[in-house]
């Protein structure tokens, strides 16, 4: 039986490859990538994790705005205690929102990554050129506060089938939706 695939990668079985050679012989690469989110307030996807028949209310969007709030804060003191760097995939929105974020996250030397506008929507049931619109606005929105992302992880990490040309176009190089691999 001959199923549906996609054509960005052929299969290899990780036990066929070479072994992969990380950068300065290290043996181990790890990465801590946070989420930093903006939601809209009992509107939209993600107004309530308990559901979608239920009631809106503010409790998902005070335990996600904690996070902007004082939580992120609380992880970047830890992050500089441990001298461990970071990256962040960031709504575009959440830098508008919260304008002390960009600078903090800048100054530690940390890579902002794009996250989309809000996780308010999702790009996987767009139309191409509103899709288009959403990644160039959302990489415009992160290099107007001060770091163009080269990455991207979608909102709800969703995606149609043209969104990987579209990263392409707006140049971004690498995209996190696809965790099919170890190896770079």
């Amino acid at each position: 039986m001959q199923l549906p695939a996609h054509d960005r990668y052929d299969h290899s079985a990780i036990i066929h490859r070479p072994t992969y050679a990380w950068p300065n012989g290290a043996h181990l690469a790890l990465l801590i990538v946070n989420n930093i989110e903006h939601f809209a307030y009992r509107q939209g996807l993600g107004s309530d994790s308990t559901g979608p028949a239920l009631v809106q209310n503010q409790r998902p969007y005070a335990w996600r705005d904690y996070g902007n709030r004082v939580g992120l804060w609380n992880l970047l003191a830890l992050l500089d205690e441990l001298a461990l760097p970071a990256a962040h995939n960031c709504n575009a929105a959440v830098l508008d929102h919260c304008p002390e974020i960009a600078p903090a996250l800048l100054a530690r030397g940390d890579e902002l990554i794009g996250h989309g506008r809000t996780n308010s929507e999702r790009q996987d049931g767009m139309g191409e050129a509103e899709e288009r619109a959403l990644i160039e606005e959302s990489r415009d929105t992160l290099t107007r506060h001060g770091a163009r992302p080269r990455g991207w992880l979608g909102p709800y990490i969703a995606q149609s089938a043209a969104t990987l040309d579209l990263l392409a176009e707006a140049g971004f190089t690498y995209c996190l939706d696809w965790p099919a691999d170890d190896q770079p």
